[in-house]
């Protein structure tokens, strides 16, 4: 099965639907990596740059927190610019999250192109079987 990266903020509700979407693919056996996963005294840069380098695909959770993020920007960065090269190995999955905002003009530029699904409250099944089609 795949490997999939789940790139989120760390609030309400962004990081509950990440920990319900890295359990409901992990029940259909994928492999999931969310970065709670990792131990004490990781280099967690490295650690979270390998595993996006690793993943077929990248589940961003969009935001009006998560799109100000750094970290959630870069690791976008990362993996569009790995899907120019390798688009068979690298997708991006966009999920906003009870979002329809205008993007910044980085994430725009490389989700805009992008299909994407909403959530709402109450929608984690819908969104997890959106993905994992």
């Amino acid at each position: 099965m795949s490997t999939i990266f789940i790139s989120y903020r760390h609030v309400s509700p962004d990081q509950e639907l990440a920990h319900f979407l890295a359990a409901y693919c992990q029940q259909r056996n994928h492999t999931v990596f969310v970065d709670t996963q990792m131990h004490v005294g990781t280099r967690w840069s490295a650690e979270i740059e390998q595993q996006l380098r690793a993943a077929r695909f990248l589940i961003v959770l969009l935001s009006p927190h998560s799109i100000r993020s750094d970290m959630v920007r870069r690791e976008v960065q990362l993996v569009h610019d790995l899907s120019l090269q390798h688009p068979d190995r690298h997708t991006i999955l966009p999920v906003r999250v009870a979002y329809d905002g205008e993007l910044p003009y980085d994430l725009g530029s490389w989700l805009d192109p992008l299909q994407y699904v909403v959530w709402h409250e109450g929608q984690n099944e819908t969104v997890g079987n959106a993905i994992i089609a």
